[in-house]
């Protein structure tokens, strides 16, 4: 009886503990960016992202996302955001979200997006669609040559047809020694699951549990 009222004892603790813990989102992708940075342009018009993986296999509760782009022309409407599941090879499949047309402005700008909590694979890939894109007006994504400081991905830029299908392209040059990297900026941030926070709880209640058990 004893041990089952110091184990209650520490539950109560650790609701407790847990209770008053804030929630802070994380950076668990990004790479930098500069206005020196590649510019990266569909030619097409069409999407063309990359696919991307957490830091932290356990956060997928999407709270901002947040790219870079460099354009010479304004437009209200002009850029929409897609994010995919991925297949095998990490190329875009199923659709799980579509922004609303965002505005465009002439120069190096950025563009973020806000969630509240929004569950996502922690692999998954994003597009960019640049709407008003022809021979005067351009658009594109910026590659500034550098690896993620956070998180994983592939060194390659997948392209869409219009049509479903994708290929992927690298940006040419380097060397084996010396590669050029294809990744394109951008910024994710996330919270932990839930779950994660519930298993922090029993690893204390566990804990707590023990202690009082050894006294």
């Amino acid at each position: 009886m004893k041990l089952t009222s110091n184990v209650v004892f520490a539950g109560v603790c650790a609701s407790a503990m847990l209770g008053s813990f804030a929630i802070v989102a994380d950076t668990v992708y990004e790479v930098k960016t500069a206005v020196s940075s590649s510019q990266v342009v569909n030619p097409n018009g069409g999407e063309f992202g990359q696919t991307i993986i957490f830091a932290n296999q356990t956060e997928k509760l999407l709270t901002s996302f947040e790219i870079s782009y460099n354009a010479n022309y304004t437009r209200n409407d002009g850029l929409t955001i897609r994010f995919y599941d991925t297949d095998v090879t990490g190329a875009p499949k199923n659709l799980l979200f579509q922004s609303d047309p965002q505005a465009i402005k002439s120069g190096f700008n950025s563009v973020a997006l806000t969630f509240d909590n929004a569950e996502v694979p922690a692999t998954f890939a994003y597009s960019v669609q640049f709407t008003g894109v022809d021979a005067s007006n351009t658009a594109g994504l910026l590659a500034p040559n550098l690896a993620p400081n956070r998180g994983f991905g592939y060194n390659d830029i997948w392209v869409s047809d219009g049509a479903g299908h994708w290929t992927s392209q690298v940006i040419p040059g380097g060397t084996p020694s010396n590669p050029v990297f294809s990744f394109l900026s951008a910024k994710v941030s996330a919270v932990p699951e839930p779950s994660t926070y519930a298993l922090a709880g029993l690893a204390g209640l566990a804990l707590l549990g023990a202690r009082r058990f050894r006294r």
